[in-house]
């Protein structure tokens, strides 16, 4: 058989493969026709379902004088070219990925590796498969660390699944994304669902399968508003002991995790309004009333010297009467205007309105970046401190910014690599005049040398770093550059592991979970010992309550959850059977990692629930969020249960079995000591009790499935009236109801004219139509009236 050709045809010939015989290439003819001929049949041939020679016009079409097409479609050899081409990119894009890792962690040897790979023809000798085998035993053994029906997978974030824009309620909580605990609640529902209709029990009846949509699974409040209170005289300030009290709470628990405001000067302007008879600038004014009206809000959750005349709600509609006479369209925004974004968010966090309070961040990250708070200042005519200010505004803004974000599980609107700001200074106002908080304000350069982040940065400018920081006296401002550095840590793995780019090859989203552990490590190996509470390996280690410390740990804890939550899945069945592949070496540890974090969360919380506790030692704005996280973790644990590792070609059982210190009886007692904790903040926090209504709802469910027993846990009937739906009408205004009705999704074209922004209906249009003013023609009403006679 001729295989190709050598002579002087050989460009008439196409080689399908090498020739072996050379002596038969010399002896084959010269010159052979080309035949254009298609891999697939004519249309023609395929309605007589002959065989079809493939020219054009083929012989039968010619015979039948009939037409002779083909359909553009790819033939085998395209096809093959086209799969060998998809397999080649999918190899460039998981070289890559490496490469990125390993650029990363300066790892010159392992870029040496790759590049010598690529080189070497890499790509066009080995498929993806080789790629991913490759240093990947420990990664990718079986299905089970990209299969999962308990986990949010990570290849299922790209996709939206329910209409965000269909009614009032759904757009109030807004779009939910995978790395939320509320988008980890659907998931275990729709789980819980599944283990139901596996399990060996009669299957259960329609009405218990829970259809829960991320609407009525969220805990926040978004869906009620404020009432159109009137503030009275909008420039009119409280009792001077009133407005002391207001202010000490703000500075004492907001401030040091949130400095966005000049404390010195601050306390001389309000010294200044209550004594000289000049009035406060609108700004100021407006700046003070959200700072009393997030005081208030403190005062009501801690029930300390509460009464109604101290309402965050009168404070708040003051504030906005004196924004309103500001036009946000036409009028440019300065640092006050930050300063007052800003404090509306943490006031609307504080309140349990996320999807507002992320609004409002991003509005003041755009104010932000406009005013250029992201760069570095270099020969700007502002002074040390007033830089300083700025400095602070911006991570504040970024810290308060990377929460939300984990909260709704959205992008964030601030790419860490986008600024060049340095790190705030670890010293208090009070000391930048002492000689060494002087040294580094005075001189740029070594400040910036000295005092970095962690992320991305050398191990030796770290140990440096490190050392400096310990010669520091503890201080708030040190808390605060702590804080700051773990929420950039935490914004960069989310991002990483979270985001849209991350899809598609577990062997760098294993890479990069390995990085930013290493980069949480080195974070805890820099905290001071006053703010320590962990040993090495991350396992809580608390001394004496100190709100500093708790609020690291409770940070740091919430971002490793976060960051290792992907492979804390259950398996899938392997085909045909009803066992499940196992889990790798690496999958298993990581998700012991985000299973211990959860129980070392829960436990910095007292055995029993305290609200002086929470409120004095926790940041009483975020700590449901916190609490939520770890609950869910420990319930997916629960309902995932022990799952064998595959080590070799051995299984052995993995983390949770029975005997280890992560044994479902250790994790159903931490999940019961979460519930208590929220119904104890359900009697002041309605987003509490919401809380504690859909996970013991949750935690029954898996009861019932494994037969946990459930004493201990407080009944959904001792909930305090007062923060349930009825008792909150004299607080919020609430929006219109949830339920949509049929009209809502109806077709848009039938209507005459459609005036919406596509062929959808929302709420607002459909009770637009039902109010609008209409008439009849009198033909029709005729029609209508004998049709009834």
């Amino acid at each position: 058989m001729q295989t190709g050709q050598t002579g002087a045809g050989t460009g008439d010939l196409k080689t399908l493969a090498p020739a072996y015989n050379t002596l038969s290439s010399r002896l084959s003819p010269p010159d052979l026709p080309r035949i254009k001929k298609r891999s697939n049949a004519c249309e023609a041939c395929k309605k007589r379902k002959t065989k079809c020679q493939g020219t054009q016009p083929c012989e039968k079409c010619i015979q039948a004088e009939s037409q002779c097409v083909f359909a553009e479609e790819l033939d085998r050899r395209k096809k093959l070219a086209l799969r060998q081409a998809e397999q080649e990119l999918r190899t460039a894009y998981e070289l890559l990925g490496q490469m990125v890792v390993a650029s990363d962690n300066k790892d010159s040897a392992e870029l040496d590796r790759l590049s010598t790979m690529i080189k070497g023809g890499f790509l066009r000798t080995q498929g993806p498969s080789s790629v991913e085998q490759k240093d990947l035993s420990d990664v990718s053994t079986s299905h089970s660390t990209t299969a999962s029906s308990s986990a949010a997978s990570l290849h299922d974030f790209a996709t939206l699944n329910e209409d965000i824009n269909r009614d009032e309620r759904s757009r109030a909580t807004g779009y939910i994304g995978r790395g939320s605990e509320i988008a980890w609640m659907q998931k275990l529902s729709e789980e819980l669902n599944k283990l139901s209709f596996s399990s060996e029990s009669p299957q259960p009846q329609q009405e218990t399968i829970f259809e829960d949509d991320m609407t009525s699974l969220s805990y926040h409040l978004d869906h009620f508003s404020f009432p159109n209170l009137s503030p009275g005289d909008p420039q009119a300030l409280p009792t001077r002991a009133c407005s002391d009290q207001l202010i000490s709470i703000y500075l004492a628990r907001v401030d040091p995790s949130f400095p966005l405001l000049n404390r010195t000067l601050f306390l001389s302007q309000c010294q200044h309004a209550f004594t000289k008879s000049e009035p406060p600038r609108r700004k100021w004014l407006i700046i003070l009333n959200l700072i009393y009206a997030i005081g208030a809000k403190y005062m009501q959750l801690s029930e300390k010297n509460w009464t109604d005349a101290i309402d965050d709600r009168t404070f708040l509609s003051r504030a906005i009467a004196l924004n309103a006479d500001s036009s946000l369209l036409g009028e440019h925004a300065d640092l006050q205007q930050v300063q007052i974004w800003v404090l509306y968010s943490i006031y609307l966090l504080a309140s349990a309105q996320v999807n507002r309070s992320w609004h409002m961040a991003g509005r003041a990250v755009r104010c932000a970046i406009a005013l250029g708070l992201n760069l570095r200042g270099v020969g700007l005519n502002v002074d040390a401190t007033s830089r300083e200010s700025r400095t602070r505004l911006w991570w504040s803004l970024f810290v308060l910014e990377q929460l939300l974000s984990v909260m709704t599980g959205r992008t964030s609107c601030i790419e860490w690599r986008s600024f060049s700001i340095p790190a705030p200074i670890p010293f208090d106002e009070a000391q930048f005049h002492c000689p060494q908080a002087a040294e580094f304000i005075s001189d740029p350069a070594l400040r910036e040398r000295t005092f970095v982040f962690t992320g991305n940065t050398p191990k030796f400018q770290i140990d440096a770093r490190n050392q400096a920081l310990q010669a520091v006296e503890p201080n708030r401002s040190l808390y605060f550059f702590y804080l700051a550095d773990l929420a950039v840590i935490s914004h960069a793995a989310v991002k990483a592991v979270y985001g849209l780019q991350s899809f598609g090859l577990p062997k760098c989203a294993s890479d990069k979970i390995t990085h930013f552990q290493q980069m949480l490590r080195d974070w805890l190996s820099s905290l001071q010992p006053c703010f320590q509470f962990c040993d090495s390996n991350g396992r809580l280690k608390m001394t004496t309550p100190c709100p500093e410390r708790i609020a690291l740990a409770l940070a740091f804890y919430s971002s490793q959850i976060i960051l290792n939550r992907p492979c804390l899945t259950r398996p899938d069945m392997k085909e045909g059977t009803r066992t499940r592949y196992p889990r790798s070496p690496f999958a298993d540890a990581t998700a012991l990692i985000c299973l211990q974090s959860a129980i070392d969360l829960t436990a910095i919380l007292p055995d029993l629930p305290n609200m002086d506790w929470l409120c004095e030692m926790t940041p009483w704005w975020a700590v449901l969020h916190y609490i939520m996280q770890a609950l869910i973790i420990l319930l997916l644990q629960l309902a995932v249960g022990p799952v064998d590792v595959q080590r070799g070609t051995m299984t052995e059982e993995g983390q949770g079995s029975v005997g280890t210190a992560e044994e479902p009886g250790v994790i159903l007692e931490r999940a019961k000591k979460c519930l208590r904790w929220l119904h104890a903040i359900a009697s002041r926090s309605p987003s509490s009790r919401r809380a504690f209504i859909s996970c013991e709802r949750l935690l029954h469910r898996i009861a019932a499935i494994h037969g946990f027993d459930l004493e201990g846990i407080p009944q959904t009937s001792t909930l305090a009236d007062r923060t349930a739906n009825g008792g909150l009408q004299h607080y919020y205004a609430p929006h219109g109801s949830a339920q949509h009705s049929e009209s809502a999704y109806s077709d848009p074209l039938r209507e005459a004219q459609w005036w919406g922004a596509d062929f959808t209906y929302s709420e607002p249009d459909v009770e637009e139509q039902a109010i609008r003013p209409f008439s009849l023609d009198p033909t029709l009403l005729e029609f209508l009236e004998n049709a009834m006679e």
